[in-house]
């Protein structure tokens, strides 16, 4: 699971903002009435049926500072959400927004968010859950989502993740940010935002009640989906490498899941530094001819370029090396040793290479 910290401060972003309209400030329309935040916010859905609130200064009803949940500044600007996190009956509420490009596979991205208990809820939670999702979610339902719900969806991958506070929090003054960082799996092209878990799996307390409202009801502003800048690693050219979890059956050329998640941390390179060019090198241990390994070297190095060129880079910047037994990284006299020099190494050029024969 993905823990998050919660801190009382801001950070500075320095990176685009996926998230089109971050501060719900963009409105079609201001608010007049309970449940109306899918027709008034530009940007933003509920993905069910569940009556997500909209606050903006604009209004007398739905207002800002002031409104029927209480007394809450906006963390910035004029507006901000309120949605339930706990609710008798496992009824939830959700806010959904499409981001504006699809989050790419193996780059660590920073999500942040600011949330506020409002003064009528009667609790508070521990678990701000955030979800991404391939397509937009719409499900006719009042409860929370559940992963057999989501799955009704054929097709439709998501990718779950938990911003946590080392402790239940009542304050009903301040602004909570809440933040998390993860890698990407490459196709989360929208952001959910609420609790997936029933009301027997959400932690929560009690707290002192000061309105008439059953559950734990927070206002939310701020949201903020970045690149991490330290996302990619930073390769010396012409030095070789070892691919990471990328090794190899005995006599074997195939790639198992593991090896083909990792090679998306090196498309995710080659893309942004396009002027780059690969030469994968395969190896195998010592048990064989040589010449047979000289070939079964070749053809995982050849895996990899293929895996490769699915993920996207142009077969034209790779290039392979076979070395067969001759570069052992371990001792051969184990199959713990034999097991390492079934590997790939790779180094990167920004000299074309001799083409491929």
């Amino acid at each position: 699971m993905l823990l998050a910290s919660i801190v009382l401060f801001c950070t500075p972003l320095q990176a685009q903002n996926l998230i089109l309209n971050p501060d719900f400030e963009d409105r079609l329309f201001c608010p007049k009435a309970l449940g109306s935040f899918d027709q008034d916010v530009e940007g933003w859905t509920c993905p069910t049926q569940g009556s997500t609130d909209y606050f903006h200064r604009c209004s007398e009803v739905m207002g800002v500072p002031k409104n029927y949940n209480g007394n809450q500044e906006a963390y910035s600007g004029d507006a901000y959400a309120g949605l339930y996190f706990f609710a008798p009956g496992d009824y939830r509420e959700y806010l959904q927004a499409e981001l504006s490009q699809t989050l790419e596979p193996g780059r660590k991205y920073h999500f942040e968010v600011y949330v506020s208990l409002a003064e009528s809820a009667d609790f508070a939670v521990r678990k701000f859950g955030l979800m991404f999702s391939e397509q937009r979610i719409q499900i006719e339902t009042r409860k929370y989502l559940s992963k057999g719900r989501l799955l009704e969806q054929t097709g439709n991958r998501i990718h779950t993740m938990e911003m946590e506070m080392d402790h239940i929090d009542e304050n009903r003054d301040r602004w909570f940010k809440l933040n998390i960082s993860f890698t990407a799996k490459g196709f989360e092209r929208y952001l959910l935002i609420g609790n997936f878990y029933p009301n027997k799996g959400t932690q929560r307390i009690k707290t002192e009640r000061w309105g008439t409202k059953q559950g734990a009801y927070y206002y939310v502003d701020r949201t903020a989906l970045y690149e991490d800048g330290n996302s990619l690693p930073n390769y010396e050219l012409e030095k070789r490498y070892h691919f990471p979890k990328v090794y190899f059956a005995f006599d074997s050329d195939k790639l198992d899941g593991t090896a083909k998640e990792s090679l998306k941390e090196m498309q995710a390179f080659l893309k942004k530094n396009r002027d780059y060019y690969i030469i994968v090198s395969g190896h195998t241990d010592s048990l064989g001819q040589s010449e047979y390994n000289t070939d079964l070297s070749h053809r995982r190095a050849k895996s990899i370029a293929k895996q490769l060129v699915l993920l996207g880079v142009d077969q034209d910047r790779i290039r392979l090396e076979s070395f067969g037994s001759d570069k052992p990284l371990a001792n051969n006299h184990s199959e713990k040793g034999r097991q390492k020099n079934r590997r790939a190494e790779f180094k990167l050029s920004l000299v074309e290479p001799f083409p491929q024969r």
